[in-house]
């Protein structure tokens, strides 16, 4: 899969997420409104807004009608309110908007969620479907529980990001020269570590700041430093390429230096680098990074808010032979 399709793929799966979210958050046992049957003057295959004005929020209706008139669905108009909302759930959305791909994703999952919807409710479906009724009661339950986790572990990652920031989720601008090991001469890993070092060294002794990236595009072994005279653009302990080709001593070592300072050849596990810093260090912004710590912290948090809660909160088996019996102790083999 390349750049381009990964960005769709993952667009498209955050826009259905929101579409669930937005489309399935009515109705459970704290809400009773009234029912087409209990109304005689309301025709719902002519007055659609019946089920906004009685399934969903007042204040969440207000904030999809302001603004604009943006498009029309059938009888329903959308206004500018509804891409708001949107763009609370989709990181980047303005961004991903602005290209023609992105737009056309965008307004047609908009179009498919509103016709399906405003048929589903012309044939009653959802008065009239008991499977339904069952999933928006699981979902909305899911959903409002699911908050409390997502309040509890966001304030979490706040806190894990200004004690780590300067270190962890900050990012700086390099151009590299790398020789992996599996392209130098020898019949083993040592020796060819040893040969790529050598390399390395000897090229070192005549790097400026000035010269850098011209010898870059002639030596170093990746090809798209290569292409770019040597850069890689900004790093962090983060990037998923850091992860993938070992770059951690690298990071480490760009955060020691200063712009224009060119480091000593630095070993990982797949090759010897020398890196020039080509800017200042820059801290990301937390939204930028909050997906990455919340989902490094996730499962720990949710389990020690279920601990602390069961601990408030007893839990009795009203029904002789319904309590699980107790986990298996796993041993090691």
């Amino acid at each position: 899969m390349n750049h381009k399709e990964g960005v769709i793929v993952r667009y498209k799966y955050l826009i259905f997420t929101y579409l669930i979210f937005f489309s399935l958050s009515c109705g459970d046992e704290s809400i009773n409104p009234k029912t087409p049957k209990e109304n005689s003057k309301v025709n719902t295959k002519s007055d659609l807004s019946y089920y906004d004005s009685n399934y969903f929020p007042a204040d969440v209706l207000d904030k999809v009608k302001e603004g604009r008139k943006m498009m029309k669905v059938g009888d329903k108009i959308i206004y500018e309110g509804h891409f708001n909302i949107l763009r609370q759930y989709i990181p980047n959305f303005d961004g991903a908007f602005a290209t023609p791909d992105g737009r056309r994703l965008i307004l047609k999952q908009i179009i498919e969620q509103e016709v399906f919807y405003q048929k589903a409710l012309e044939q009653n479906l959802l008065e009239s479907s008991d499977k339904l009724k069952g999933q928006l009661w699981l979902t909305r339950r899911s959903l409002i529980g699911g908050q409390y986790i997502y309040e509890k572990l966001d304030q979490r990652a706040k806190e894990q990001y200004e004690k780590d920031k300067d270190k962890y989720y900050s990012s700086v601008e390099v151009s590299d020269i790398v020789y992996y090991y599996q392209n130098m001469p020898g019949p083993t890993l040592e020796e060819q570590k040893a040969a790529a070092r050598q390399q390395a060294e000897n090229i070192r002794e005549g790097l400026t700041a000035e010269n850098f990236g011209e010898i870059a595009a002639q030596e170093t072994q990746d090809p798209i430093a290569k292409s770019n005279f040597g850069q890689v653009g900004k790093i962090s302990f983060i990037d998923q390429r850091v992860k993938q080709l070992d770059w951690g001593p690298v990071v480490a070592k760009a955060f020691q230096m200063e712009p224009g300072q060119i480091s000593e050849p630095i070993e990982t596990a797949l090759g010897i680098h020398i890196i020039m810093v080509t800017g200042v260090k820059e801290t990301q912004p937390y939204d930028h990074v909050a997906p990455f710590i919340q989902s490094q912290i996730q499962a720990k948090v949710k389990e020690e808010l279920l601990q602390k809660l069961l601990a408030e909160k007893k839990v009795e088996y009203l029904l002789e032979g319904l309590e699980p019996p107790p986990e298996e102790e796993k041993t090691e083999k």
